[in-house]
């Protein structure tokens, strides 16, 4: 491929940040089989759901402040009830 297009292709992946989203995904997966220098650990579901309770509180009261803030709160929204739905992996 010539030098022009390779560098088009690098600036294409770089702005995608595609190969940072697949190195962490990999980072993540050979810690976890393998081990190695990090520990991995973990926020317990009763104390998450805490923090998602007062977001949503949160965001309710954004809502309030303009017909703007209410649709994009309801995107929101509805982002989270899917992956809710949807379950592992997409809800983690």
């Amino acid at each position: 491929m010539p030098p022009h297009l390779q560098q088009l292709f690098r600036l294409a992946v770089d702005k995608s940040h595609y190969y940072r989203l697949h190195w962490y995904w990999w980072g993540e997966a050979h810690y976890r089989t393998k081990g190695g220098k990090l520990e991995l650990t973990t926020i317990p579901a009763e104390e998450w759901k805490v923090v998602e309770e007062a977001a949503m509180k949160f965001w309710d009261e954004i809502a309030v402040t303009s017909e703007r803030n209410a649709r994009v709160v309801k995107i929101l929204k509805d982002y989270i009830a899917t992956m809710e739905a949807a379950g592992a992996p997409y809800r983690y």
